[in-house]
């Protein structure tokens, strides 16, 4: 069983003979079904348990997004909640109020933002961006926007003047136009996102 000649002397590194490893050297797959002829039961087994496969996937997925799509909805129906307030009610000095409609705005902004793959394909996603963008740069040609005083108000610990002026003015503007004034219009952006995923 043993190869070597018994005069081999170990020590001898003249007699020790490396094999070069050969790269291009092809070996064989092994194909499971090659060869073989498969019954149609089989292929119908295979066929049938692919497409279960396929199914249970496509389940999982559809579950992830309807509870993504709820989370966001939730948020969205918040801030209606808090826009119709503030459209009927002058709230814009309540630090209370200040402190959620900044929270849920940005909980819509940073799951909008962590989220955008999994949604990308849902017919609401440009209507949401439009109203971030909306909500974002309102009131037009200032410094300092709503959307900035919504991102950057933390926890009641600095409560901006300006801020306040803007949700004030919102306020007044809803009394003076209801139908007409942003609030209304964002509001019904909402709805329309909300109605679009139903």
């Amino acid at each position: 069983m043993n190869n070597i000649p018994e005069n081999f002397d170990k020590s001898d590194p003249s007699h020790i003979k490396i094999v070069g490893i050969q790269a291009d050297k092809k070996f064989p797959l092994e194909i499971p079904f090659k060869g073989r002829i498969l019954s149609s039961k089989t292929v119908t087994k295979l066929a049938i348990f692919l497409k279960i496969q396929e199914k249970i996937e496509n389940f999982f997925t559809k579950k992830e997004l309807f509870a993504l799509e709820s989370e966001l909805f939730s948020y969205l129906k918040i801030l209606k909640k808090e826009l119709e307030l503030l459209s009927q009610t002058n709230v814009s000095q309540e630090i209370s109020f200040c402190e959620k409609l900044s929270k849920n705005w940005r909980l819509i902004i940073d799951f909008a933002s962590e989220h955008n793959d999994e949604l990308g394909g849902r017919s609401y996603l440009n209507q949401l961006k439009a109203l971030i963008e909306k909500v974002h740069k309102y009131p037009e040609n200032r410094d300092h926007t709503l959307g900035y005083y919504l991102t950057k108000f933390i926890d009641g610990d600095w409560l901006p003047f300006p801020f306040m002026e803007i949700l004030e003015h919102l306020h007044e503007e809803s009394l003076l136009s209801k139908e007409k004034s942003t609030l209304s219009n964002w509001i019904k952006k909402i709805e329309d996102i909300l109605y679009a995923s139903s």
